[in-house]
């Protein structure tokens, strides 16, 4: 019995460059944070409350996990390119302070979980943190492939937190037909956001 890996799909904006994480996604929270600004007033008990944004932030950890030693060295080398998309385009590449091109910005898209619900396509996303460890602890079946100082990690997280940027449309209430309000956007609906594993027996 396997279970079928989780496939993120991540493309580095200014470049045009893909890397699609393949393993198991341990965590995952889809977070949507009303901002207002509070404003004290004399003689009125509760405040008054001016709406700001509702910022959304994703996060999710991934299993990267190699059962061979290709399957690891592949893993790797998708976690390697992946740094490389957190740093933004130059127009030179001449040595010291340069002029930024364009900045590191991210499509992402898993499934029904991270996705734009308007063209089923990918959301642009600033990655605010990204992280590499292992939490599983150092053993002799996990610590990698190789010898020496040349061993590939057979098993490893990747921890990535996402801010989600509205660029193609807005989110939120509008007219429809009449008086009518009709919520478009990213609101969706967003589909099933409960993680699924399809298991298949007697093979990989």
């Amino acid at each position: 019995m396997t279970i079928k890996k989780d496939e993120i799909t991540i493309t580095h904006i200014p470049t045009k460059k893909s890397v699609v994480l393949k393993g198991l996604v341990k965590t995952f929270e889809d977070k949507f944070s009303p901002k207002w600004n509070s404003e004290e007033v004399y003689g009125r008990m509760d405040p008054i409350m001016t709406f700001q944004s509702t910022p959304r932030t994703i996060s999710l950890t991934i299993d990267m996990v190699g059962e061979t030693e290709s399957t690891a060295k592949e893993n790797w080398r998708s976690a390697q390119k992946l740094i490389q998309f957190m740093y933004p385009t130059y127009n030179s590449t001449a040595p010291g302070a340069g002029s930024i091109s364009a900045a590191p910005l991210l499509k992402v898209k898993w499934g029904q979980q991270i996705y734009d619900p308007v063209n089923s396509g990918p959301l642009v996303c600033a990655c605010t943190d990204l992280s590499l460890g292992n939490t599983h602890g150092i053993t002799e079946k996990n610590i990698g492939y190789g010898s020496g100082g040349d061993i590939t990690p057979q098993r490893f997280d990747i921890t990535l937190a996402l801010s989600v940027l509205h660029v193609d449309h807005k989110v939120g209430w509008t007219p429809r037909h009449g008086a009518k309000m009709g919520f478009g956007g990213e609101g969706a609906p967003k589909g099933n956001i409960v993680i699924t594993r399809k298991v298949i027996l007697g093979g990989k």
